[in-house]
């Protein structure tokens, strides 16, 4: 087991807002040491402006310091530097677009290959959905090369692949190594044709 700080958001408040509008909510993001697991300490709160949280919060160490990808806005991806023992801060990301890409999870993917004994991760994904194309989530790629600058991008390299319902996001990875991933996604058939 190693020394390093593990990190979590949780919800402490759901806050309500005019009649009519769904709720916003109050979330902590907790530092919790493997010494001590029992009482994890809060680093800093922000106000995720849905009512659900999702699995909207996923971290990484990145070059000695720790990112999070998190989203306070429904329809955007930030990013989010934590500071062990300090606090946390928002450095950059995407901007509320009313028809933006809405993340449901975040995951960091990992060279499965890769020989480093603390390795950066290679990129991301997330999966959500556009605004109002709710039915089913996509998964889209995440380039972070330069998330310690605040910096991120979004697209849809895989093309309009779905997140099969029984998994998460992280699941539906098997392997990344060389520049290929495998990506457990909804396939739908024609059972009338041959292939």
């Amino acid at each position: 087991m190693n020394n390093y700080p593990t990190f979590k958001a949780e919800v402490i408040a759901d806050i309500d807002n005019r009649p009519g509008e769904w709720c916003s909510q109050r979330i902590g993001v907790f530092q919790v040491d493997n010494k001590d697991i029992e009482n994890p300490k809060i680093l800093g709160t922000y106000i995720r402006n849905y009512s659900y949280l999702m699995d909207t919060f996923a971290y990484a160490k990145i070059n000695g310091r720790y990112f999070a990808l998190y989203s306070p806005d429904y329809t955007s991806t930030r990013v989010l530097e934590i500071k062990p023992d300090i606090g946390i801060e928002d450095i950059g990301g995407e901007d509320h677009h009313p028809y933006g890409f809405c993340p449901a999870e975040f995951h960091f993917v990992y060279d499965d290959e890769s020989d480093d004994e603390d390795p950066n991760p290679s990129f991301a994904l997330v999966a959500g959905c556009i605004w109002g194309d709710d039915t089913s989530w996509k998964i889209q790629y995440i380039d972070i090369d330069r998330i310690e600058e605040g910096i991120i991008t979004r697209d849809d390299r895989f093309g309009y692949i779905q997140l099969p319902e029984a998994l998460k996001l992280k699941d539906a990875v098997s392997y990344y190594s060389d520049d290929q991933i495998h990506i457990a996604h909804v396939n739908v058939f024609d059972t009338t044709k041959h292939i």
